[in-house]
């Protein structure tokens, strides 16, 4: 009975180690999957942020770019208007110059029509 109790304890130490191996082996495993998706999950977060970084830049470019756009077209404008000034100032100048003329001519003529009258 001795022999037989003590060949009993023995499976049943085999059969607990086994199941330990066996527990064992499937934490390592469970472990290591983890591990794998920690390190895919960082790397992929790595690369977020990269592109989140790029993407900062090329919006600071872009509204750099705007600015720069919107002083140029405010540059356009106010030489469009010293431009659109200069040209009223001489079609005004022109306007002035031909009623002169034209006024002296007037006078001339109507001088010349008196003379005429006259004689």
């Amino acid at each position: 009975m001795f022999q037989s109790a003590q060949w009993q304890w023995e499976e049943e130490q085999q059969r607990f180690a086994v199941e330990r191996d066996n527990i064992c082996r499937a934490y390592l495993t469970k472990m290591e999957f983890l591990i794998k998706e920690k390190t895919e999950t960082e790397k992929a977060c790595q690369a977020a942020t990269v592109k989140i970084k790029k993407l900062e830049e090329n919006a600071e470019a872009a509204t750099l770019a705007h600015m720069e756009c919107e002083y140029t077209i405010k540059i356009m404008q106010l030489r469009i208007q010293e431009l659109e000034d200069a040209l009223n100032e001489k079609q005004d100048s022109r306007r002035e110059a031909v009623s002169v003329v034209t006024k002296k001519d007037f006078k001339e003529s109507e001088n010349a029509h008196e003379r005429g009258k006259k004689v």
